[in-house]
């Protein structure tokens, strides 16, 4: 476990962790989504 400082609130937070558990911001989980990676569903 490494602690990282919240990019918010700037207190020290596991890198383990999705939210910050003293502001609630959310730490991992942001990745972007390519469009190309999205599925459209197919016409008939």
């Amino acid at each position: 476990m490494t602690l990282i400082n919240c990019p918010k609130c700037k207190k020290e937070v596991s890198d383990s962790v999705l939210f910050c558990p003293h502001c609630g911001f959310q730490l991992k989980g942001k990745e972007k989504i390519v469009k190309s990676q999205v599925k459209k569903p197919k016409k008939k």
